[in-house]
């Protein structure tokens, strides 16, 4: 009972802290991802697309009236269409076998309104994993 009183006195204190609340629906930040992995593709030198696996807004920060970037985190996977099909890769299975090439990701995209100003992107080293398990 205690510890929901203090955290109703938490909620309160920061509705009224004059914190700005930003309305993080599902749109604006799908648009953030599509234009991430969009930048993945398009910087990546590999012979297919990448699709994500996973992803999560990590932070939101305001920078002016109605602007903010959006921190996102996501993993990407290489997938089974070429790099030149045109394809969206939502629409592409994903690599299996040995030695399927995935990474961890972090972009801030930068918005105004709802439109995006600035993208950028970073990706740890591509790794490969292998869907084998050693017996001895």
């Amino acid at each position: 009972m205690k510890a929901t009183c203090l955290f109703l006195v938490g909620l309160h204190f920061l509705r009224g802290s004059g914190l700005p609340v930003f309305p993080l629906d599902q749109p604006l930040a799908e648009h953030a991802l599509n234009a991430s992995i969009a930048h993945v593709n398009a910087q990546s030198r590999g012979p297919n697309l990448y699709g994500i696996t996973r992803s999560f807004i990590r932070n939101v920060i305001p920078t002016g009236q109605d602007s903010y970037n959006m921190i996102l985190n996501f993993g990407i996977q290489e997938t089974i269409c070429p790099q030149n099909s045109g394809k969206d890769p939502d629409e592409c299975d994903f690599k299996t076998g040995h030695f399927v090439v995935s990474s961890s990701c972090s972009s801030r995209v930068q918005f105004a309104g709802d439109r995006i100003q600035g993208l950028s992107v970073q990706c740890d080293s591509s790794t490969s994993s292998s869907s084998e398990s050693d017996s001895s």
